[in-house]
């Protein structure tokens, strides 16, 4: 299915952060941490918060990876050490209510709500592709970059938390959305090596993070990210290895649009066109839009706005080439609204696309994909 268009928005009230889920539990990965190196910035445990399905669902699966953005250089990335998203040390024992977990993974939620829930904090600040073997020391701190063994661990220890599963969806927001693009084939092949009959599938929300420059013309965010890869001591083994065997830098297969081409699991994309974040940190059009209105842009960021959401939608084209070419491989819901991240909230219920699909929800555009 292809949604676009302008998005309608609901806002959402501080309340809801907590209501979505109920009956999780916290799972550390203290038995696999020593095996594999899997720990977080500041070398404390990862984990994931667990709700156990019911009835015939319980054997299905829905992953969901919390977004952060990414730690760009070693400072940086000591700063997040200290932090939730760097650190398990403060993790409480259910998810932390300033985590947006309603939406998909809410209990009420018809389609997945009795489905089998694991709800992973981001603490490694590089989508899961970090793989240092060497602990560099900043302000008197060790910092640990572990991503892809952290990713290891929590594929080792889903099989046996969910036993017998038989269906998956993989979903992440924000820099959880690029790992699904960059990880999403190798879930899908660990889970398929058990037993080739699992279904896998990928939903990504505000993952399509564009190599676009900045109202300056300057690169920022494909700097930055190119200038990270070497900190956090990324590998060609870190990334999809479709990808690396077919680009001609490795690196470059870090980005979505690169990353998208190389899947072979079917994936919905949803995304917005003026997504928030992008516009400050990307373009960096120094100003924020308001639904329905300018918000505090003049003229000149107005334009550059317009062109940024042309060229979105040029970016997306292999997406929903793929999307309106194999609709059982791609489906993808794309929308206007000036927002960051839209599938873990109400706005998964209530955002609306106009075209060809007018007034179809997140929720209905993917359950008439899906199912």
């Amino acid at each position: 299915m292809l949604a676009d268009g302008r998005g309608s928005i609901l806002q959402m009230p501080a309340t809801t952060k907590v209501r979505g889920l109920t009956n999780t539990i916290m799972s550390n990965l203290s038995d696999r941490s020593p095996d594999v190196g899997a720990v977080c910035l500041d070398g404390s445990t990862p984990g994931y918060y667990l709700r156990s399905g019911s009835g015939s669902n319980a054997s299905k699966l829905l992953i969901h990876f919390l977004g952060g953005g990414w730690c760009w250089n070693l400072a940086d990335c000591e700063q997040r050490s200290h932090t939730i998203i760097g650190s398990s040390t403060t993790w409480p024992s259910s998810i932390p209510s300033q985590f947006y977990h309603d939406g998909v993974m809410a209990d009420d939620n018809p389609d997945f709500g009795s489905w089998s829930l694991a709800y992973v904090i981001y603490c490694d600040g590089s989508s899961y592709t970090s793989n240092l073997t060497t602990t560099p020391v900043y302000n008197n701190s060790k910092v640990f970059f572990r991503g892809r063994r952290i990713l290891d661990g929590l594929l080792a220890s889903w099989s046996t938390a969910v036993p017998d599963v038989n269906e998956i969806i993989v979903s992440g927001s924000s820099a959880g959305g690029l790992t699904v693009y960059l990880h999403l084939d190798t879930i899908a092949n660990h889970f398929q090596s058990q037993s080739p009959t699992t279904r896998v599938t990928g939903m990504v929300d505000a993952g399509y993070f564009l190599n676009h420059s900045n109202t300056q013309g300057v690169d920022t965010y494909g700097n930055e990210a190119y200038a990270a890869l070497p900190v956090w001591g990324v590998l060609p083994s870190s990334l999809d290895s479709s990808c690396v065997v077919k680009e001609a830098r490795y690196q470059d297969c870090f980005f979505a649009a690169v990353a998208f081409q190389h899947l072979s699991t079917p994936v919905f994309v949803t995304n917005s066109m003026i997504d928030a974040w992008q516009l400050g940190n990307v373009l960096q059009v120094g100003c924020s839009l308001k639904t329905g209105s300018a918000g505090s842009c003049q003229a000149k960021q107005l334009t550059a706005i317009t062109q940024w959401q042309t060229d979105f939608l040029s970016a997306m084209q292999p997406v929903i080439h793929r999307a309106t070419t194999s609709t059982e491989l791609c489906g993808v819901f794309l929308d206007a609204c000036p927002i960051h991240t839209e599938t873990c909230g109400l706005s998964w219920f209530n955002y609306t696309a106009y075209g060809n699909n007018d007034n179809v929800t997140m929720a209905e555009a993917f359950h008439q994909w899906y199912f």
